[in-house]
């Protein structure tokens, strides 16, 4: 919905539907990448003659808008549930992890699950969890998190629980410099 104003802002419905600007989108429903983007504004002078032609036109729009708002009402009761699904396909597995980052030289080397490490890709090392295991990392000091799959072991540092990838270190943290963190490690079934 980029370049479109906020579809929640009343007073930009409003003036929609009493004609003073109108608008068109049509959404890719994949990713939601807006293909379509136009925005027309009319002038009081065409409003008031189509007031004229329709006395019941202003009523008419109003009604409209009451259904649209009941309308995102429901949409939003719809996301509501959905993420309540997502947050209960959580199994905690660990807090207080100690976690860090693989350094630079593994970049390019097989793992223990035959698969080639990445940096820049947002996978883990973890001694016992099966290879392919999706886990949500959060980071307890900034409530961050992030999604990564299990494909190597490790750490094998005494007291480190969790290696991420640098990408996935960084999306949770301030920068490398800070190399451990302590986070909140979910299993994702």
């Amino acid at each position: 919905m980029h370049g479109l104003p906020n579809l929640n802002n009343k007073l930009f419905i409003l003036l929609c539907l009493f004609g003073l600007t109108t608008f068109s989108q049509k959404v890719s429903s994949q990713k939601g990448i807006v293909i379509l983007d136009t925005v027309q504004k009319t002038t009081h002078k065409s409003i008031d003659k189509t007031v004229k032609k329709q006395p019941h036109y202003f009523q008419q729009k109003l009604d409209s808008l009451a259904e649209t708002d009941i309308s995102l009402i429901h949409l939003n009761q719809i996301f509501e549930i959905q993420n309540d699904t997502v947050s209960k396909n959580l199994q905690l597995f660990k807090t207080d992890a100690v976690t860090s980052y693989y350094a630079d030289k593994f970049h390019g080397r097989r793992t223990a699950s035959g698969k080639i490490f990445d940096n820049k890709k947002f996978t883990a090392a973890h001694k016992t969890l099966p290879f392919g295991t999706r886990l949500k990392v959060t980071n307890q000091a900034n409530g961050k998190s992030v999604e990564v799959i299990v494909i190597d072991r490790g750490p094998f540092t005494k007291g480190r629980e969790l290696d991420l990838s640098k990408a996935a270190f960084l999306e949770i943290t301030r920068g490398i410099k800070y190399g451990l963190l302590r986070a909140t490690i979910e299993i994702i079934e």
